[in-house]
């Protein structure tokens, strides 16, 4: 066809696979409603071997306040109208790559993923968790491993949040630490090292040291220790 196609009906099919090549320019598909793209076989597919590509770009070119979104549904029914079940996944994003063994195996290296937590009409609650892979060695380690856990609870508008996976793991505060609640716990023994600086402790009321059971205060300097075994002192 050297000029247009112009089609009337409503559908265009093959007896096998389709394939629109464009021998040079981008290809445009310019429509008045949506794009749909129903995919029996599960995957839609955008492959390239350039440079840094291929790229997935959403560009809003509208003259608002809000650009594009990427989202996520998560439809039993395929009609909105079935309720989902907790612990559905309404989507997950992956990051894949080979690693150097003698023959190349595929591996998760990140991952986003979002759980309904709770279904419940008027109690919904969600889970959203950033993994990255681990050692993963025979039996030690076990790869993909959460990093960072962000979870709707039963409180309004309380979220909680998990950082790190293990007590081995160490979480790097490049400046300030803002605390709005009024507790610092921690399952063992508590160490603050200021790392060669003074430790400067601020407060513009008391400083109250609470040492609970049979424990006494003691302080230590060049390795001098200086104890008061029931303190009377404030």
């Amino acid at each position: 066809i050297a000029g247009d196609l112009d089609i009337d009906g409503g559908k265009i099919t093959s007896a096998g696979a389709l394939e629109i090549e464009n021998a040079s320019g981008d290809l445009t598909l310019d429509v008045a409603g949506d794009i749909i793209a129903d995919v029996a076989g599960g995957q839609f597919t955008i492959t390239d071997n350039s440079l840094a590509d291929p790229d997935l770009l959403i560009k809003g070119t509208g003259a608002s306040q809000y650009g594009g979104s990427l989202q996520f549904y998560k439809d039993r029914g395929g009609d909105g109208l079935t309720a989902n079940n907790d612990n559905d996944v309404p989507g997950s994003i992956y990051w894949y790559g080979y690693n150097d063994n003698g023959t190349p195996e595929l591996k998760i290296f990140g991952q986003i993923q979002s759980v309904i937590t709770d279904a419940s009409d008027s109690s919904e609650s969600g889970k959203l968790t950033l993994s990255v892979i681990t050692k993963d060695s025979g039996v030690s380690g076990s790869g993909l491993e959460a990093g960072l856990v962000l979870e709707g609870t039963d409180t309004n508008d309380e979220v909680d949040v998990t950082i790190g996976n293990g007590s081995d793991s160490v979480t790097t505060v490049a400046g300030d630490l803002d605390i709005d609640g009024n507790l610092i716990s921690s399952a063992a023994g508590l160490t603050i090292q200021p790392g060669g600086q003074d430790l400067i402790v601020d407060s513009p009321r008391s400083i109250v040291l609470d040492s609970a059971g049979s424990g006494g205060l003691s302080a230590k300097h060049e390795g001098t220790e200086y104890s008061v075994t029931n303190s009377a002192y404030r």
